[in-house]
Formats: structure tokens, C-alpha cells, sequence
């Protein structure tokens, strides 16, 4: 699937496809969610698993297509399972309507 983030519908129907999944992105340098995702995902988890999250500040910034640059709210380590194996994603959070973009 080519997703270009041109196209408002596009968006808002690609984040409601992949809530609590993640969305595959060779081209991402690094892991982002938007804040809508990340905090529907936290609502998901059972509360041993909301207790291991954990929060760092972060500076980084990302662009999403012709859209301007946003800011990283944070950084955070998540709990999820990747083809039935417990893992740990790190992810910053962004102020916009995106899924988890998962980055190599």
C-alpha cells in the first residue's frame, strides 16, 4: 500500500485501520505514533503492562509528507507482541492523527 498523507480521508482512515497496530515504514528513521493512537494503545493494556511503560524526553522532530514539522511530545518504551513474541518498541509522540509508523 503506498501512502502518501496527501489526502485527509486517506489519513484518517489509515489510523482507524491500524489502532493498536503498527504501520510499516522502511523509509522512517525512527518509530512515531500520534497521541490519539498512543493513547487508545495505553487504554488497551491490562495494568501490569501500563506500569511498564516508560517516559524520556525527546527533542526530535518529524514531517509527515507537505505537512509541517511536529514536535516530539516524548519518547516511549511500549510494551507489544510482534508475531506472538513479547517486545519492547520505542516510540516518540507526536500532536497529529498518525498510527504507530514502525521504523526499521
Amino acid at each position: 500500500m503506498l501512502f502518501t498523507g496527501d489526502v485527509v480521508s486517506e489519513n484518517v482512515a489509515l489510523t482507524t485501520e491500524a489502532q493498536n497496530c503498527a504501520v510499516l515504514d522502511t523509509a522512517c528513521t525512527k518509530s512515531v505514533s500520534g497521541i490519539e493512537w498512543f493513547e487508545t494503545f495505553v487504554e488497551s493494556l491490562p495494568e501490569e503492562e501500563v506500569a511498564r511503560i516508560k517516559f524520556v524526553p525527546s527533542k526530535c522532530t518529524f514531517k509527515f509528507g507537505a505537512g509541517p514539522k511536529l514536535n516530539s511530545l516524548g519518547q516511549y518504551s511500549i510494551p507489544a507482541t510482534v508475531v506472538g513474541k513479547d517486545v519492547t518498541i520505542i516510540t516518540d509522540v507526536v500532536d497529529a492523527d498518525v498510527p504507530l509508523v514502525l521504523s526499521k
